[in-house]
């Protein structure tokens, strides 16, 4: 499958999905995703698409160059860079032919919990163009607020491990640098919400303009559905969030 060095791959499966997914790889593994947890043959039969290979012949390793990067995977012996995301209802893959990418995919978050961590997540520019959202909207914001935060965080390498308090994601430019180790991001970040209402985000380098999403996350089989985007976007020069 074809990949320009300006776009960025997303696609998003649902459960039945996935494990139809796997069972056309072989895998033995697919229970595995009807009890909501991740099955690595997921990615690998996607990644194979745009290598050429059969799934068994990929190698997927983790990077352990640094602290930044440890436990990062990667696809051995070639360019191309990868990122996964699941919850509950979705598998996310996001893909680029170069450079880094980061994917992050969630279920709306409960007012309670918003409530417990919000102070913990937003900077306070995020906090102030959330108070100016209708009550009805406060959760699926945040939500879209925390999916760009963890995108970028997995973009950079530093995961979670990335304090979320200085990490503004309000435009879809981000510029920050990390207290861990002064490491500057520089990340173009773009969220939506899935067709089975997760909310969904995604940042790759300021090089790549095309986003293209591949929506299966309604699909209750693969049968019959063309692989080709559900959604296709040009990512406009700089939008806001507020």
């Amino acid at each position: 499958m074809d990949l320009a060095d300006n776009a960025c791959h997303v696609w998003l499966f649902s459960v039945q999905a996935a494990v139809e997914l796997c069972e056309s790889g072989g895998c033995r593994g697919a229970e595995t995703i009807g009890h909501h947890r991740f099955c690595p043959c997921v990615r690998t039969v996607v990644l194979s698409w745009y290598v050429g290979k059969a799934p068994a012949l990929l190698s997927i390793r983790r990077e352990v160059s640094s602290d930044r990067d440890s436990g990062r995977p990667f696809l051995a012996d070639h360019i191309l860079d990868f990122s996964i995301s699941h919850c509950s209802e979705l598998f996310a893959i996001a893909i680029v032919s170069h450079g880094r990418v980061g994917v992050d995919a969630e279920l709306e978050v409960l007012p309670s919990v918003r409530a417990d961590i919000a102070g913990l997540v937003l900077t306070s520019r995020e906090a102030s163009s959330l108070a100016l959202v209708g009550e009805t909207s406060t959760e699926r914001r945040f939500t879209s607020f925390w999916c760009r935060k963890e995108a970028v965080s997995k973009y950079s390498g530093h995961g979670l491990a990335f304090p979320f308090t200085v990490l503004d994601v309000l435009d879809d430019d981000v510029q920050s640098v990390s207290p861990i180790d002064s490491f500057a991001v520089k990340a173009r970040v773009r969220s939506w919400t899935a067709g089975n209402g997760a909310e969904c985000a995604v940042a790759f380098g300021m090089d790549v303009d095309e986003l293209q999403i591949f929506d299966l996350s309604t699909a209750d089989r693969l049968s019959g559905k063309s692989l080709i985007p559900e959604v296709q976007e040009s990512l406009p020069p700089r939008t806001n969030q507020g």
